[in-house]
């Protein structure tokens, strides 16, 4: 069984490079094909050759729409002598259940004038349509593009600097979830705005290590605004010093099996540092109890006469008279002292 699921994972990797390789190579041809066509429409403009080039598009448009497309194009170019024409991108679609290939070109001439062209190929490599757009102006009305996109490169490196500091930051502190903190980390939010001919707003996750930038599209007449904003850094960076103060008093080890809980003895038996059950270290008493031979708090100790005390167990027990014996003799009572002031005779 894992001997056919390598065959089988093999076999489909084949297959799969086989598909891009012919994909690419039949993407070269088209390019070629497409380059060549649109070259030789522009040089029958730019050398007003009328004739030449509705003989080009009159498989795919009638004469008036040819004479408007060249009412437009010819102002254009009236004064060029050469050009550049370099691609600028491709994309494939399916109209009316041909297989269409769109392949756009941007063109520089020598008199500063810039346009973008589309050259539109069938599945048999036939011209299957034809588009011209004129930006000069746009190009020129968004030339603040050039050194904004300076700002933003600057701001990136410094967006990218400030996520792995945080990311090595997390690494070397002693947080719980490290490895999920890191992640959170390295997501980004890629906010993308468009303004102009074409307005638009989209969002999506990324990663941190994107690039800011500020980007004219003149096939659309539109500038779009892209910003990578490292959020994933910005709440780690509110929350460390808590995260830190909290990993500084994790929670207590657990214990091992059988074993009680942290700071628990077994029944009977005292903690650590504690004296046995029912004693008392010397000078310690219960919270609200006496000390032995201390009276209570707020109690001052009263007289006690000898008969009220009771005796200790190393005295020896009072003997009580039996009621054989003669009660004592009554005693006489005292004499009184004589006073200080004596009679004296009457003279």
């Amino acid at each position: 069984m894992k001997a056919f699921l390598k065959r089988s994972v093999a076999l489909l990797c084949v297959l799969l490079t086989l598909a891009i390789a012919l994909g690419g190579c039949g993407i070269v041809e088209d390019s070629e094909k497409g380059e060549a066509l649109c070259r030789e429409f522009m040089d029958y403009v730019v050398k007003d050759n009328q004739y030449s080039a509705y003989g080009m598009m009159e498989d795919i448009c009638t004469r008036e729409e040819f004479l408007s497309l060249w009412d437009v194009m010819y102002p254009v170019f009236e004064n060029t002598q050469s050009y550049e024409l370099t691609q600028t991108g491709w994309h494939y679609d399916i109209e009316d259940g041909i297989d269409v290939t769109t392949l756009t070109f941007e063109m520089k001439t020598d008199d500063g004038k810039s346009c973008q062209l589309q050259i539109m190929l069938d599945d048999n490599g036939e011209l299957y349509g034809f588009w011209f757009l004129d930006t000069t102006e746009f190009e020129e009305s968004v030339s603040y593009t050039i050194p904004l996109n300076i700002v933003f490169l600057v701001l990136s490196l410094l967006a990218i600097a400030f996520a792995i500091w945080m990311i090595v930051d997390c690494a070397r502190s002693k947080i719980r979830y490290k490895v999920l903190w890191i992640l959170l980390i390295l997501a980004a939010v890629s906010i993308s705005v468009t303004y102009g001919e074409m307005p638009g707003l989209e969002w999506s996750l990324g990663l941190a290590l994107g690039f800011s930038s500020i980007t004219a599209i003149p096939i659309q007449l539109s500038v779009c605004v892209k910003l990578v904003l490292p959020v994933g850094a910005i709440v780690y960076f509110c929350l460390r010093n808590h995260l830190k103060r909290k990993s500084m008093s994790p929670y207590p080890p657990t214990p091992p099996y059988g074993q009680p809980p942290y700071g628990q003895m077994p029944y009977g038996q005292p903690m650590q540092g504690q004296p046995p059950y029912g004693q008392m270290p010397y000078g310690q008493t219960p919270y609200g109890q006496p000390m032995q031979g201390q009276m209570p708090y707020g109690q001052a100790p009263t007289a006690q006469t000898p008969s009220a005390q009771q005796p200790s167990e190393q005295q020896a027990p009072v003997q009580q008279p039996s009621a054989s014996t003669e009660p004592p003799a009554p005693t006489e009572p005292p004499a009184e002292p004589p006073s200080e002031k004596q009679d004296t005779p009457d003279a």
